[in-house]
């Protein structure tokens, strides 16, 4: 259909199989215009290779755990992720700290939750997020 516009797909890079599952599950439940959902399990990047050359990366939300994440090399990580044309970036599970006032400051990151965000909140910034805003936390910059 011309003109139509492309719903995203879920992805979710995390080491917690179970935590992965239900927050898609939640995603695709609780947030209008999300379709389709795939979880990458793995620590790192690399179980991102299976995104190399998807046509649909172009129209991925992807929601990255933070804790299987190496926050020292944050900046290739980003690079990475850039590289494979996903649409929207979103960290999970940020804990306050240097990670949390990098991901914030990124032009890369459309989203930023911290380990206390409540499920409501969660799903009114994804909401944002696919309006084509950004949420992140406001405060962070003067905290560190």
């Amino acid at each position: 259909m011309k003109g139509a516009v492309e719903r995203p797909s879920i992805c979710i890079l995390g080491p917690n199989s179970l935590q992965n599952t239900l927050l898609a599950d939640y995603i695709a439940n609780e947030v209008e215009g999300c379709c389709s959902k795939r979880i990458i399990e793995g620590p790192s990047i690399d179980r991102l290779q299976e995104m190399r050359g998807d046509q649909s990366c172009q129209h991925t939300m992807l929601f990255v755990d933070a804790d299987a994440i190496d926050a020292s090399d944050i900046g290739s990580f980003l690079a990475d992720i850039v590289a494979r044309h996903v649409s929207r970036i979103v960290f999970f599970n940020v804990s306050f700290g240097e990670l949390l006032y990098t991901l914030n400051e990124s032009p890369y990151v459309d989203g930023v939750f911290q380990k206390q965000t409540p499920p409501s909140q969660f799903a009114r910034g994804i909401q944002v997020i696919l309006r084509g805003e950004t949420w992140k936390p406001t405060r962070v910059a003067s905290s560190i």
